[in-house]
C-alpha cells in the first residue's frame, strides 16, 4: 500500500471519528470537565462556592483562580494540589498524605480537581477537608485541557492563554506553594 492510499485511510478515519465524537454519540472521558460521567447521588454533591467559611467536608465546590487567591490571602502559607485520577507518577500520593504534610508543615491545604472524573475516587478518601473542581464555566471554556491551564496560568501569575511551552520549567507542577497570595515555589512532588 502506498503512501497516498495509507494517508487517506488514516485521514478518513479521523474525519469519522471526530464527526462521531463532536455529534455525541462516542464519549471522550478526560475531554472535558467530565460532569456527565457522575452519578445523580455524585452530582448533589456538587456546590457553587459561596464562601469558604461554608465549606464542607465530603462536598466538592466549583472554583475559580480570582476566589481562591482571595481565600489565599487569610493564610500565611498555603499549598495549593491540582490533581486528576490516575497519576501514575512516583511523586504522586494518596490524597491524605498531602493532608497530613499539610498539618504537620503549617500550611492551609486546597485540593483541587482538574475534572469531575477524579470526584468518586476523592471522596472515597473520607478526607476531613472539602474538595474543590476548577470552575470551567468561569472560563467559558470546557476543553478540560485549556481551562486546566487557564487555571494554572492564573494561580501562578501568568496571562491566561500563557502555553505551557512558554512556562519557565522551574514553574511546571501541580503543587503550589504560597506565602498569603504570593506564589512561592511550584513543584511536581513534596520532595523537591
Amino acid at each position: 500500500m502506498g503512501f497516498k492510499t495509507c494517508f487517506l485511510r488514516c485521514f478518513v478515519f479521523l474525519a469519522i471519528a471526530l464527526f462521531f465524537v463532536s455529534c455525541g454519540m462516542v464519549k471522550v472521558v478526560g475531554y472535558n470537565n467530565d460532569y456527565d460521567e457522575l452519578t445523580e447521588e455524585q452530582k448533589g454533591l456538587v456546590y457553587d462556592l459561596e464562601r469558604f467559611g461554608r465549606t464542607e467536608v465530603g462536598k466538592v465546590y466549583k472554583i475559580n483562580p480570582e476566589q481562591l487567591k482571595a481565600e489565599l490571602r487569610n493564610h500565611p502559607k498555603s499549598l495549593v494540589y491540582v490533581f486528576s485520577r490516575g497519576c501514575n507518577s512516583e511523586a504522586c500520593k494518596s490524597l491524605s498524605y498531602y493532608v497530613q504534610y499539610a498539618a504537620k508543615n503549617g500550611y492551609a491545604l486546597f485540593l483541587v480537581m482538574k475534572s469531575y472524573i477524579a470526584m468518586p475516587e476523592a471522596l472515597e478518601q473520607h478526607l476531613d477537608c472539602p474538595l474543590f473542581v476548577i470552575d470551567d464555566d468561569y472560563f467559558n471554556e470546557h476543553r478540560r485541557y485549556v481551562y486546566e491551564r487557564y487555571f494554572t496560568n492564573e494561580m501562578m501569575g501568568f496571562p491566561r492563554k500563557t502555553k505551557y511551552k512558554n512556562i519557565p520549567e522551574n514553574m511546571q507542577g501541580n503543587l503550589l506553594f504560597f506565602e498569603r497570595d504570593q506564589l512561592i515555589k511550584v513543584s511536581e512532588s513534596l520532595d523537591d
